[in-house]
């Protein structure tokens, strides 16, 4: 029998600590509202060893920059 695949129904691969920076990027994505159409919503967090290094989201003023759109175009966190 094989092993269920990562992220199967009923493999719960993820930490809380995933979940919080899950949650903290809809969050972030959820600030697009209304400004972003018809593109999607997109929020970001980057993290490593549970600490947040970067988060972003996708803004009218970074819409056709996508160097802005990863939290690079500034040199620190965007959002």
């Amino acid at each position: 029998m094989n092993a269920p695949l990562p992220g199967a129904p009923g493999d719960d691969a993820l930490t809380a600590v995933d979940r919080r920076f899950l949650a903290r990027a809809i969050e972030l994505g959820r600030k697009g509202w209304g400004q972003v159409h018809p593109n999607p919503m997109v929020g970001t967090v980057v993290a490593r060893g549970g600490v947040v290094l970067a988060e972003a989201h996708l803004s009218s003023i970074n819409i056709y920059d996508p160097t802005r759109r990863i939290g690079m175009g500034g040199g620190g966190v965007v959002g």
